[in-house]
């Protein structure tokens, strides 16, 4: 995520990703699209709306609402499976990328580098894997992925699903306070 306000895009892509991306040349696609704006919700129903699929590449997350919506859209997600993602990612409903848990190691981060803390990192060669797995997947395979992952979301995170979680949460509170 980019501060629009603080971070000018040429600094990002010049400064902190050539620090992180070396020995490999940065994508130059007219199918790519990188912005730092606030995206409007008509502007991502219809980027949801064309998109194949969605990458993600995070290290952790405490729910990765991005990707979620991504995927209540049916876009298939191409992403990795660790810390939140473990609760809704699986080889059904998304290419998985491949991870290698690692010491959290740099200064950029919220707590700095911290020996007892881990996260997963992907690498280009693991983002690529993902990328060719996605495209040698038929049509249907790929309508199914993001029919699946449609399906997670609204099975375990819609209204109506966070609804009856938390029923059932306050009664069983309700029923241990009361016993």
């Amino acid at each position: 995520m980019v501060d629009n306000q603080e971070d000018r895009l040429d600094t990002i892509l010049h400064g902190i990703l050539k620090t992180r991306i070396f020995g490999f040349e940065l994508i130059d696609s007219n199918k790519i699209w990188l912005t730092t704006e606030y995206l409007t919700d008509e502007v991502l129903s219809d980027l949801y709306r064309f998109a194949s699929a969605y990458l993600c590449t995070s290290l952790a997350e405490a729910q990765n609402l991005p990707l979620m919506e991504a995927m209540s859209r049916g876009v298939v997600p191409i992403t990795t499976r660790h810390t939140a993602m473990l609760d809704f990612i699986d080889d059904d409903n998304a290419v998985v990328l491949e991870t290698t848990r690692e010491t959290v190691d740099r200064d950029d981060t919220a707590v700095g580098p911290a020996a007892n803390l881990t996260w997963h990192r992907c690498n280009a060669r693991n983002v690529a894997d993902a990328l060719d797995k996605f495209s040698s997947l038929s049509k249907a395979r790929k309508a199914e992925i993001g029919r699946n992952a449609r399906e997670t979301i609204r099975q375990g995170f819609s209204p109506e699903a966070v609804r009856i979680l938390l029923t059932e949460r306050f009664d069983d509170l309700r029923s241990s306070f009361f016993s």
